[in-house]
């Protein structure tokens, strides 16, 4: 019977030790919401697992004492930044950027002025001042916040390996997480809204860095050429082809079918003079009687002769 009752009493401590850490989980999920608020009362974006995480179980630790870690966040260095010094000097201009982060608006006449006074009289402090005005939100205030901390719920679950962890750091990737929650507005649909997978993406690229290298590249210089054209061509009068819009052919190719089909060359032709070099270096006109032109009619087929005239610069 000893060997039964040892095994039932160590099936006992499995169970309870199982109790405790369900209840330890339980007991730390029950801050998660409360710490994306800090986050987005303070930092204006979304908690990161990690930060998540430890600020939970601060809370829990402090039985939920709100206090107990505002501070931290308070006097940070991103606080700071965003918010500037907190003081009876600055506070209207803190409680404006509170609200546009917040609820994305202005405050009302009323409502700032309330909170002015309240930090005036020490009912708010600079550690506290934020969060009162989160914790104070109502109707379509309050229901920015319950999706905007839905939304940083959702932001932190798709972080959901180490790249993208080690990704959510830095100044670049806070911006686009703002970013993203400022987009989060009352009429925002937590449960449709597809920014999440966007912003995780933008804050993964931006963490790469892009080096670009720059080569010289050598490449020989073609001397630009000039074209003549002649003639209408009704089968090609586009410039698709690269021929003008009008038609027509390049000079040197109709000279070539020229000599291709009497078998003559220029000089041969008495056309140039062989001594001069390129016969087309200093041609400025060319006009040609052509039988096949548009305005030839019914005489296109007179089988007549054709006339070429080149004229060089020279004259």
């Amino acid at each position: 019977m000893r060997p039964t009752l040892i095994l039932k009493m160590v099936e006992g401590c499995i169970f309870a030790a199982d109790s405790l850490i369900e209840e330890n989980f339980m007991a730390v999920a029950d801050y998660i919401s409360t710490v994306q608020k800090i986050y987005i009362a303070f930092y204006q974006r979304p908690a990161d697992p990690a930060g998540l995480t430890y600020w939970a179980q601060q809370l829990d630790a402090a039985h939920g004492n709100v206090a107990s870690i505002i501070n931290s966040f308070a006097t940070s260095a991103e606080t700071t930044a965003l918010y500037g010094p907190i003081n009876n000097t600055t506070i209207g201009s803190v409680i404006d950027s509170i609200y546009q982060a917040l609820f994305n608006r202005a405050p009302d006449a009323a409502g700032k002025q309330f909170y002015v006074d309240g930090f005036a009289k020490g009912d708010f402090t600079a550690g506290s001042i934020a969060l009162a005005v989160l914790n104070g939100a109502r109707n379509d205030d309050q229901t920015a916040i319950n999706n905007k901390v839905a939304v940083a719920q959702a932001f932190a679950a798709a972080l959901d390996t180490p790249v993208e962890v080690a990704a959510y750091a830095g100044d670049a990737a806070a911006q686009t997480a703002r970013d993203l929650l400022a987009s989060v507005v009352s009429t925002t649909n937590p449960a449709t809204f597809y920014g999440v997978d966007n912003a995780i993406q933008q804050i993964v690229n931006g963490s790469v860095e892009h080096v670009f290298t720059l080569k010289n590249v050598d490449v020989a210089y073609v001397p630009p050429t000039t074209a003549i054209y002649w003639g209408y061509n009704p089968h090609d009068n586009t410039s698709a082809t690269g021929a003008p819009a009008d038609g027509g052919i390049p000079v040197a190719d109709l000279l070539k079918f020229l000599t291709s089909i009497t078998g003559l060359t220029f000089a041969e032709l008495g056309v140039i003079d062989p001594n001069t070099g390129n016969p087309f270096q200093n041609v400025t006109n060319l006009t040609l009687s052509n039988p096949l032109s548009s305005t030839g009619g019914q005489n296109a087929n007179n089988g007549g002769s054709n006339q070429l005239t080149i004229t060089y610069a020279d004259g």
